[in-house]
């Protein structure tokens, strides 16, 4: 069928590299850096919780130099699975697309899905990275916040 101004397609991440560029942009302008952590940027009563390994909740480690590499450690809202249930990417290519606010996916990480490390050292070589669209809709909110 002929493309129109309102036909959907699946852009995948394409706007990470856009997101990541603004925010290296802006620590370079020293409206934060890379190393302050995320509760610094957004209610850190609201995340409470967001990160909980072994009954520690690590939320406050959480960097945004973690969340540029991905190397916080948080489970994936969009990939990951609740135990027995169904990744959001499943549930899109299933019919069930929909738009998820920010709230909305604290809520999913924090209450349904599991971390899959503690925050890592962004810097130090043999640091775990694990892919998660989480990061980067964190970093995006950030990103709302300082401008």
């Amino acid at each position: 069928r002929t493309m129109t101004d309102d036909t959907p397609f699946f852009i995948a991440s394409i706007e990470k590299l856009m997101t990541a560029t603004v925010v290296l942009r802006l620590a370079e302008r020293g409206l934060f850096a890379l190393d302050d952590p995320l509760v610094r940027y957004l209610d850190g009563s609201s995340l409470a919780g967001l990160h909980r390994v072994a009954g520690r909740d690590c939320t406050g480690q959480i960097t945004l130099r973690n969340l540029l590499s991905h190397t916080s450690g948080l489970a994936d809202y969009l990939e990951d699975a609740p135990r027995g249930g169904q990744s959001l990417v499943e549930a899109a290519f299933a019919g069930a697309d929909r738009a998820i606010p920010l709230d909305a996916v604290v809520a999913r990480v924090r209450d349904d899905l599991t971390p899959h490390f503690p925050p890592q050292s962004a810097v130090d070589p043999r640091a775990r990275v694990r892919y998660s669209d989480t990061n980067y809709r964190l970093l995006c909110a950030v990103l709302e916040a300082v401008s």
